[in-house]
């Protein structure tokens, strides 16, 4: 009978014991995957396939958490061609082009194994301007032109607060154009209709000087002429000689500046709005 009962307490033991070590295996923190860091300042993403990154750095502190990590998921996509990052700052001192230039290249530029090819969206709020900044692989896409573009059409966010929005538009509109897809470029197609209406007007303009231009008489024609009218007043003309007096133009001053210089970094460009 004390066999048969230390025989139950035993057993009961061991389901409690079983039943304590499954409890607190609940509270051991899951192994983070290799591919996501996770952190929400700094590197928060590495593809294992391509080795490029993803980096959040919210340092005038634009976005919620939530926002962040819902962003980045947004970004992930864009690893596939290059590295890719997020800026915020509000120091001020800087154009808006040369720190993201400078920021690219302390974060993004040659951080990888695989080609140089990068992208970064900058909200600089001491300037008041978004920026985007390409170099490598992807800015044979992402060109000047269409960092133009894609600021145009999702500055209206910024200027709302809405930053959240205004970077994932940035970043869906990258990815759209990488995967050979087409984005809506309506300032594109505003300037052309301006292009087209003054070029009309100016060929219109050239048509009707052309059409209305009058015979000038020449010199000789014109003595002539002189001559007739004096012959009528009885008054003798006759031509000597057409003599020329050459007036020399002062020269001019002005010229336009010249281009960028040289320097270490990475060589890509891009473009921005204000809001």
């Amino acid at each position: 009978m004390h066999d048969r009962n230390f025989g139950k307490l035993t057993g009961m033991r061991f389901v409690v014991i079983c039943l304590l070590a499954a409890f607190c295996l609940l509270f051991v923190p899951a192994s983070v995957h290799a591919e996501e860091i996770g952190e929400l300042s700094g590197t928060w993403y590495i593809n294992d396939e391509t080795g490029y990154k993803i980096e959040l750095h919210d340092d005038a502190s634009l976005l919620e958490e939530s926002e962040l990590r819902a962003l980045a998921e947004n970004m992930k996509g864009l690893t596939k061609y290059g590295s890719v990052g997020f800026f915020t700052s509000d120091t001020e001192g800087f154009r808006t082009s040369g720190l993201a230039h400078s920021l690219y290249d302390e974060y993004l530029w040659k951080q990888s194994s695989g080609a140089e090819s990068g992208t970064m969206f900058l909200i600089d709020m001491a300037n008041r301007k978004i920026y985007i900044y390409s170099n490598g692989v992807i800015y044979k896409t992402i060109t000047n032109a269409y960092a133009n573009t894609i600021t145009d059409n999702v500055y209206k966010h910024a200027t709302r607060g809405d930053y959240y929005k205004c970077a994932r538009e940035v970043f869906l509109s990258e990815q759209t154009l990488l995967e050979g897809r087409k984005i809506a470029q309506p300032m594109k197609y505003v300037s052309n209709l301006f292009l087209a209406l003054a070029l009309a007007i100016l060929i219109n303009y050239i048509l009707v000087k052309l059409f209305s231009r009058a015979k000038s008489p020449s010199d000789r024609e014109m003595l002539a002429a002189i001559a007739a009218t004096q012959r009528m007043n009885h008054v003798d003309v006759q031509f000597d000689r057409e003599t020329k007096t050459y007036s020399p133009q002062s020269s001019g001053g002005g010229g336009g500046s010249g281009g960028g210089g040289g320097g270490g970094g990475s060589s890509g460009g891009g473009g921005g709005h204000s809001f």
